[in-house]
């Protein structure tokens, strides 16, 4: 499985647990990016993006990436990400899924709201 973050393409490991894959992704997250001649980390950049769809992909993407335990998953079809792309109703989306569902997955720090 591929993440294409606005300054690189990284690899998603998927034989990773779940609270390997929480620190992988909180490692992306922190990452930092130049945009607009600004420096901002990668998480940063999706608050200030968040409407475009590209950035909504990448989320998607991660909330699959972190739901996902399946060890024969090796990358994302392209129709399933078709499907994320366009909204669909077999797969929950990380834009579609509700505030208390991202708490539950821990996708969501409660000291942040």
């Amino acid at each position: 499985m591929e993440l294409l973050l606005p300054h690189r393409k990284v690899g998603l490991d998927t034989s990773l647990n779940l609270q390997e894959r929480k620190v992988f992704i909180n490692s992306l997250l922190e990452e930092e990016i130049t945009f607009h001649s600004q420096t901002m980390t990668v998480e940063e950049y999706f608050r200030y993006t968040w409407n475009k769809n590209s950035t909504k992909t990448c989320l998607d993407i991660i909330g699959y990436y972190l739901t996902k335990v399946e060890k024969d998953l090796e990358i994302l079809s392209h129709t399933k990400e078709k499907e994320m792309k366009n909204g669909s109703k077999r797969y929950t989306t990380f834009s579609s899924m509700d505030m208390e569902s991202q708490i539950d997955l821990g996708l969501v720090d409660l000291e942040e709201n």
